[in-house]
């Protein structure tokens, strides 16, 4: 028997605590990388159950919600703010620490 875990399992269960799945998606975005965001909002749906699932709790179609991880995925603000209500999150924009002026 291997003492080691894999990582999504270690994952997945650090993404059942909300406040660390918030801060999880919060530092994704801090990335500025829109691609690293997706990733990390399809490792936080799949801990809520499924793509479909979430799909058809936020009224997107499934190949819709498919397409949002794809490589040239450019998708609406209007669809991640559904899928992170339907998980129970949502989006907050703050002033930046070091503002340019």
């Amino acid at each position: 028997m291997s003492k080691y875990r894999k990582f999504t399992e270690l994952l997945d269960e650090h993404l059942k605590d909300a406040d660390f799945a918030a801060e999880f998606l919060s530092q994704a975005l801090e990335e500025e990388n829109f691609s690293t965001f997706l990733l990390s909002l399809k490792d936080v749906i799949r801990v809520h159950g499924s793509i479909t699932s979430v799909a058809e709790k936020s009224k997107i179609s499934r190949s819709t919600v498919y397409k949002l991880f794809s490589e040239k995925s450019n998708p609406e603000l209007r669809t991640i703010l559904s899928i992170l209500h339907t998980i129970g999150y949502e989006l907050r924009v703050t002033k930046k620490r070091e503002a340019l002026r």
